[in-house]
């Protein structure tokens, strides 16, 4: 019995599957390696967290990301009003702002507010404790249908941060609680 010619890996189906993995793959490669990334990753109190979204890159210069958390000189968080810039990623809509005032280096009155139609308001502190700073709410107000009543009133969602220990990245006008389920990046007002 004759031999049947053998057809070379690269005209089989399984090597043109291969061919094309390879292809997609360094061309995600490129796009990554061209794009780069600003993400500031550091050990939190839960060392299993799942990824942060990609952090919002701002179109001017800013100095190098400082984590407020492990910061034991001067505060880089500043008396002010800062605006939600995103929750877990997603940009948010405007109206939903944070007013921090200094206490101490460690402690922050906060106070929370949202446009009136969705009515979810709190006040209560921003304390350092140890590497961590946390978010305890003396004063909350639920929100307006339909938002009241859903997930983002619970603890960690979009409109109540308590909770949960967060670092934070100070970068530029950019501050980041990072959480173990939430991100919160709020935006200075100018």
């Amino acid at each position: 019995m004759p031999e049947e010619p053998k057809t070379p890996f690269w005209n089989t189906l399984a090597g043109l599957i291969t061919a094309i993995a390879a292809l997609i793959t360094a061309i995600g490669g490129a796009v990554a390696l061209w794009h780069g990334s600003s993400k500031q990753v550091e050990p939190g109190p839960a060392a299993s967290q799942a990824a942060a979204p990609t952090a919002v890159r701002p179109s001017h210069p800013t100095p190098k990301p400082q984590s407020a958390s492990q910061s034991a000189s001067a505060p880089l968080l500043e008396d002010g009003i800062y605006e939600l810039y995103t929750w877990n990623g997603p940009r948010q809509k405007n109206g939903l702002l944070l007013h921090l005032r200094k206490v101490t280096d460690d402690r922050y009155i906060a106070e929370f507010s949202s446009p009136a139609e969705v009515g979810y308001t709190w006040s209560g502190e921003l304390q350092r404790k140890q590497n961590s700073w946390s978010i305890s709410i003396s004063t909350y107000t639920p929100g307006n249908p339909p938002w009241a009543g859903n997930s983002d009133e619970m603890p960690g969602g979009r409109f109540n941060p308590s909770g949960t220990a967060y670092n934070i990245i100070v970068e530029g006008p950019l501050v980041t609680f990072r959480g173990s389920n939430s991100e919160y990046v709020w935006k200075k007002k100018e």
